[in-house]
């Protein structure tokens, strides 16, 4: 089991005891905060997209990678034509979405039918409008929130699926970019992974598939180190390459021999893989998660405080005397020239300036896509195709703004929660039992004053969406 998979059954647990802790005390909107917060972990999806050639194995290799034999349709002759995902589910369930666009329909199929919608033999020119091709699953491998992308071989993709397949890349948490051990890399492959995958996404696992078939392997990988590392700009012998053989990891499924499963290297692509995502994507759910968690604890742990110290006989002298004190602390945040204001204000003028800037870089990259596909012959004949594609391009340019403001808000966020001690996530107020009447009012005062600081800081990040608005409107 990986350290992922790990803190997140260990996160779980202690969820399990939060919820039972609140059904107790009958704490119903903690409860509901706590449930919606394990359910968003327990669902959270890691989207594993596998790119690369077509007939390099890659049909083999996610078979291999999920223990299965039959679930993506392998076969010399065949070639696979469609998107396919697969995800975790407590029964099998597959899923065909058929039809033109806007005008989708699904249907239900059973795992024999799968060959019949997504491979050029049995689906040539793709007469049965096929779209994408959704599995739920229960297998061990998927429970976790894994979700695999088979995409159809960069040098056979069917224009028609090219949007639904570069429209999956801005998503993905990681890239499985995979070529064999039959040749190097090629131009196309480069240009692919260069121009398509490593402006979304740098968390990349570069897999060389039947590696049990050629004796020079090694000569491949540095080759393919070598094109790879003046693409990535960076030196050759810090790239890593997991050569595998998914023959020998089904010859391990049939006869359960240790040694085809050390032959076939799927451990080591598996450790790749999950230390990968549990340092990226992992690390954000994880971390969202305990953040939830520790807040709904503080909130049924307020209560408990309150009454403590109810009981403690404290005196109003005191009670005044940190009123004081939390007043002169909000005056000095409330002043023009408070530290948070000054923050907020330079940090948003450097991230519109930023975020400008990146757009103008992502819509001069998008013009150029424009123009190659009109200069494309197979896609001058459909203008819908091209369409499609500029569309995907777009939805790729604002999925990577998105982005970039979402970790540019959280980090401001945290940054002036430091500085003012203030919770941005939630406006609470706070009630103390048994203050004398004559510090209820000052009480309330100080409170307005401590969501007044709230609102200005709240105000200006959402002047952060603001900023992709306007550019939608360039």
């Amino acid at each position: 089991m990986s350290d992922y998979q790990q803190h997140k059954q260990q996160i779980l647990q202690l969820f399990a005891t939060a919820i039972a802790f609140a059904k107790q005390h009958k704490l119903s909107p903690t409860l509901n905060h706590l449930q919606e917060a394990e359910k968003h972990l327990i669902e959270g999806k890691i989207f594993i997209v596998v790119a690369g050639e077509f007939k390099q194995g890659k049909s083999s290799l996610l078979n291999a990678l999920l223990n299965e034999t039959d679930i993506f349709p392998v076969d010399i002759e065949i070639t696979t034509n469609l998107v396919s995902t697969i995800t975790y589910g407590k029964a099998e369930k597959i899923t065909v979405v058929l039809g033109e666009s806007g005008k989708e329909t699904v249907k239900q199929i059973q795992r024999s039918e799968i060959p019949d919608y997504v491979t050029e033999q049995r689906n040539a020119k793709n007469v049965k409008q096929a779209k994408m091709l959704i599995v739920e699953s229960p297998n061990p491998q998927l429970e976790e929130g894994l979700v695999l992308v088979d995409t159809p071989g960069i040098g056979s993709l069917n224009t028609e699926h090219t949007a639904i397949t570069y429209a999956f890349l801005p998503n993905a948490d990681a890239v499985l970019f995979v070529s064999d051990a039959l040749k190097p890399l090629t131009t196309e492959e480069l240009d692919f992974l260069k121009t398509r995958i490593l402006p979304h996404c740098q968390n990349i696992i570069f897999v060389l598939t039947k590696a049990d078939t050629v004796s020079e392997i090694q000569e491949i990988m540095l080759n393919n180190r070598a094109k790879l590392a003046q693409v990535l700009n960076c030196a050759p012998e810090t790239i890593t390459i997991v050569p595998v053989s998914s023959r020998a990891k089904f010859d391990y499924l049939e006869y359960q021999e240790a040694e085809d499963l050390e032959y076939s290297n799927f451990t080591q692509l598996e450790q790749q893989l999950w230390q990968l995502v549990g340092e990226q994507r992992g690390q954000t759910l994880l971390l969202k998660a305990v953040n939830e968690l520790n807040q709904a604890i503080g909130e049924m742990k307020a209560p408990l405080e309150v009454s403590w110290s109810a009981d403690q006989n404290r005196t109003p002298e005191n009670l005044e005397h940190q009123l004081i004190e939390t007043q002169t602390q909000l005056r000095n945040l409330l002043e023009n020239n408070a530290e948070w204001r000054n923050i907020l204000s330079d940090r948003l003028q450097t991230l519109q300036i930023e975020i400008q800037g990146q757009f103008q870089r992502d819509f001069a990259y998008l013009r150029y896509n424009a123009n190659q596909y009109l200069e494309d012959d197979r896609l001058t004949k459909s203008p819908k195709q091209i369409a499609d594609l500029i569309e995907s391009d777009v939805d790729a340019l604002m999925s990577n703004l998105h982005k970039e403001l979402n970790q540019q808000a959280a980090e401001l966020y945290v940054q002036l929660e430091t500085i003012t001690g203030l919770n941005l996530s939630r406006f609470e107020v706070v009630f103390s039992q048994g203050q004398k009447a004559r510090l209820v009012k000052e009480e309330i005062q100080v409170e307005e004053k401590r969501l007044s600081i709230k609102h200005g800081i709240l105000l200006g990040l959402l002047l952060l969406t603001q900023v992709l608005a306007q550019l939608l409107a360039v």
